[in-house]
């Protein structure tokens, strides 16, 4: 997963609130804070999100905050999750498999949560990439298994952040990456 997907991944979990680049790079582990300002002003230029000054919503602390903005992945997402509320992954006649990638990766964050709550006490992270890793870090996800999550978590954002269709090929990867999540979770619960 790209800095630029944590960062969209991070201010989506957050919308409507703003974080300044110091909190994003302490919540994303990206460093040197200055490329989380590279990447913002990137970010700001292609309409993604917004930056103005106000209060940080992390820090309390007068400042630049980033804020995504209602035409990018806030905004995309949940249109997606009401259009598609109702299955996961199903055929079409011609056999071709179709899923519903913000819910599989909706229920790759819940699994992440749950599972984080589970064993930590402290606040989890708020990027679930940054979270999948800290948890394979922790040996508290088998790392074949964090690497079907990144990848079903990055397909879903080039998908919300970049308008790419899912095809034939992504389906295929995102449903078997789903398939071995849930045979690995199903007996754990």
């Amino acid at each position: 997963m790209t800095n630029t997907e944590t960062i969209l991944e991070l201010l989506e979990e957050c919308h409507p609130k703003g974080f300044c680049d110091d909190c994003i790079s302490n919540q994303s582990k990206i460093e040197p804070r200055q490329q989380v300002n590279q990447i913002c002003r990137k970010l700001l230029e292609q309409n993604k999100l917004k930056r103005y000054k106000s209060e940080c919503d992390l820090c309390h602390k007068s400042k630049i905050v980033n804020v995504l903005t209602l035409s990018s992945g806030a905004s995309s997402a949940n249109q997606i999750k009401e259009a598609h509320a109702n299955y996961i992954i199903t055929s079409t006649p011609t056999n071709q498999v179709l899923i519903d990638i913000e819910h599989i990766r909706t229920e790759v964050v819940r699994i992440c949560y749950q599972l984080w709550k589970k064993q930590k006490l402290a606040e989890p992270p708020r990027s679930i990439s940054y979270l999948i890793n800290e948890m394979r870090e922790e040996k508290l996800l088998p790392t074949h298994i964090a690497n079907m999550m990144l990848t079903i978590c990055g397909l879903r954002n080039v998908h919300v952040y970049e308008n790419i269709m899912m095809g034939k090929r992504e389906n295929t990867i995102a449903s078997e990456a789903w398939a071995i999540i849930s045979d690995w979770w199903n007996p754990l619960n």
